[in-house]
């Protein structure tokens, strides 16, 4: 096994994640970052509170999640 198959790298979970999402439709990305913007709003005090080091070592940030959303929409010249 290799060191990112044990533990993989936030660089990597962030490509994996930009490849997944961007194999979906465009609705299917929009309906998922209005519901992260429904969560940032209803939860937004506690990242206020606890900041970004509340975030697993080996996790994607909420915050990075959602901009790697947003930049899909963008290379598909979408607008929100």
């Amino acid at each position: 096994m290799t060191p990112e198959q044990i533990q993989p790298t936030v660089e990597g979970l962030e490509t994996a994640y930009k490849n997944y999402w961007s194999s979906k439709k465009t609705a299917q990305i929009k309906k998922e970052l209005l519901s992260w913007r429904k969560y940032m709003d209803k939860y937004g005090q506690a990242y206020a509170w606890h900041g970004s080091g509340m975030t697993p070592p080996t996790s994607i940030a909420d915050g990075t999640k959602v901009i790697i959303l947003k930049e899909i929409l963008e290379e598909r010249n979408v607008l929100l």
